[in-house]
């Protein structure tokens, strides 16, 4: 994404902190989401900020925005792709096996990525792998604990047609925002996929190439949209696919 993107905005990409300490666990989503907060404003202090989030880290991208909104900063765009706007009851995620064998067998069949091959897998991959199978476990516990809060940004999204049909509840993101939902479309391309889907890349580089003109500030007062003009565009900080490996 970063390639695709270069250029047009500055990426920062986001990693769980449990890739660098295997021991680190948050209580709840707001807590991972500072964590994310705090790492984005060593890189720019002050917004706007724009994030993207797929999947689970969708649902980061949102508590992040919801705290920096809090912090008294500008976020000025929130992207979600196939990003469920109502959090199933259960986790979709198995408990953590207690045969490794079948930690890896599981993560391979959801990432479905053919450089992945079982019999090429020496002893580093085999530990980043375990290593994200339990970032997917962790983030999914935390998610479907999550109450997603009402925001003053606005929401623009993508949807994978695979992923489709959905109850109605789990694509009304309009419930979550004041400030108005554009549904870009559905890319032709299943929940796992889309996130490199060049159709995805395409669409996200012209929003942000439209965004060096025009974009909408923050608009605290709920009052109606004012368009300004931006001679360079503010940096773009993206949710990164880490999150979420499915």
């Amino acid at each position: 994404m970063a390639q695709e993107l270069d250029g047009v905005v500055a990426v920062i990409g986001i990693e769980s902190p449990i890739y660098a300490d295997p021991d680190w666990r948050a209580d709840d989503l707001d807590e991972l989401a500072r964590y994310y907060v705090e790492g984005v404003r060593q890189h720019q202090a002050k917004g706007p900020y724009s994030l993207l989030g797929w999947s689970h880290g969708g649902l980061i991208a949102v508590a992040m925005a919801h705290q920096l909104r809090q912090d008294g900063q500008d976020v000025d765009f929130i992207g979600l792709v196939d990003v469920a706007a109502e959090i199933p009851a259960q986790s979709s995620v198995s408990p953590t096996s207690k045969d490794e064998e079948v930690d890896i067998a599981e993560m391979l069949n959801e990432i479905k990525d053919p450089r992945w091959d079982t019999d090429g897998l020496d002893a580093p991959d085999i530990a980043i792998m375990r290593q994200a199978a339990e970032v997917i476990r962790h983030q999914d516990a935390l998610v479907h604990g999550y109450r997603i809060p009402r925001l003053d940004v606005p929401l623009t999204v993508w949807w994978a047609s695979e992923s489709l049909p959905r109850p109605k509840e789990q694509l009304d993101w309009s419930r979550h925002t004041t400030r108005g939902v554009r549904v870009k479309g559905e890319i032709d391309t299943d929940h796992k996929t889309i996130i490199r889907h060049t159709k995805l890349m395409t669409s996200l580089r012209a929003e942000f190439l439209t965004a060096r003109e025009y974009r909408l500030p923050a608009d605290h007062d709920g009052s109606q949209d004012m368009l300004r003009r931006e001679q360079e565009p503010a940096s773009e900080i993206i949710q990164a696919p880490t999150a979420r490996l499915v």
